[in-house]
């Protein structure tokens, strides 16, 4: 899920919140080009950017290694508890494991983590550290 929308991100560029300057970060799915597939994992491997899975996570390097981040939407009913939190972890998981991204990775992301925006701001949800 992108943006504070909730809505999935369709292939192209994405618009990441990370900084003040909007970072426009590349949206692959399963009919993306072996190509673009191979970029996107080279972008997160040598940890020059994030990059959309759509309708799954977003992508990030970070301390030499990469971490699934899942929005969750402001608007979404409450409460959340950790158990539902944990299964949406797993689906997604899942959904990177099965898509054709994950054949260009070195290896399965051991490191998720749900997050919410609030206008400028991002949420740590899950895991609270």
């Amino acid at each position: 899920m992108t943006e504070s929308s909730c809505q999935a991100a369709s292939p192209g560029l994405a618009h990441d919140r990370d900084d003040a300057s909007q970072v426009h970060t590349p949206v692959v799915d399963e009919s993306s080009s072996r190509d673009l597939l191979a970029a996107a994992a080279r972008r997160l491997l040598e940890g020059k950017g994030p990059v959309e899975l759509a309708g799954v996570a977003t992508l990030r390097p970070e301390a030499g290694d990469i971490v699934g981040e899942l929005r969750v939407c402001a608007d979404a009913p409450a409460p959340r508890c950790e158990e539902e939190f944990k299964v949406m972890i797993e689906n997604a998981s899942r959904a990177l494991a099965g898509s054709r991204l994950a054949a260009h990775l070195a290896r399965p992301l051991r490191r998720w983590r749900l997050v919410q925006e609030s206008g400028a701001n991002r949420i740590q949800l899950w895991p609270v550290d």
